[in-house]
C-alpha cells in the first residue's frame, strides 16, 4: 500500500504526471486509491476534524510486487509532493479455507 502526502494544487501539468505514473504501473496497480477530501479522527473522546495538518495524507493506492525493494522501484517515479509511504500488507484469511 501506497500513501501519498502533501498537497498541490491539481495543474494540467500534475494531473499528467500522475496519470502517465500511473500508467507506468501497468499490470502492477492492483487497486488505483482515491484522494481524500476530509479527515477526521476519532479517540476516546469522541470524533474530531483533523484541521490544518504540515502533511496530510491525501491518497493511497495499492501495487502488487514480489519483495519491498521492487515495490520500491515502482514508486520511484512517482510525483512526489511531500513523501509516500510504503507498507507491506499481509494476504487476508481465506475464510472459504
Amino acid at each position: 500500500m501506497v500513501l501519498h502526502f502533501g498537497f498541490e494544487t491539481p495543474t494540467p501539468e500534475v494531473m499528467h504526471a500522475w496519470g502517465a505514473w500511473f500508467g507506468s504501473l501497468g499490470a502492477a496497480l492492483v487497486d488505483g486509491g482515491s484522494n481524500f477530501t476530509s479527515e477526521a479522527i476519532l479517540t476516546s473522546d469522541g470524533a474530531h476534524e483533523l484541521g490544518d495538518d504540515a502533511s496530510p495524507i491525501t491518497g493511497y493506492c495499492i501495487i502488487e510486487a514480489v519483495s519491498m525493494d521492487a515495490a520500491l522501484a515502482l514508486v520511484s517515479g512517482v510525483p512526489v509532493i511531500d513523501a509516500v509511504r510504503v507498507y507491506e500488507l499481509s494476504s487476508p484469511p481465506n475464510p472459504a479455507a
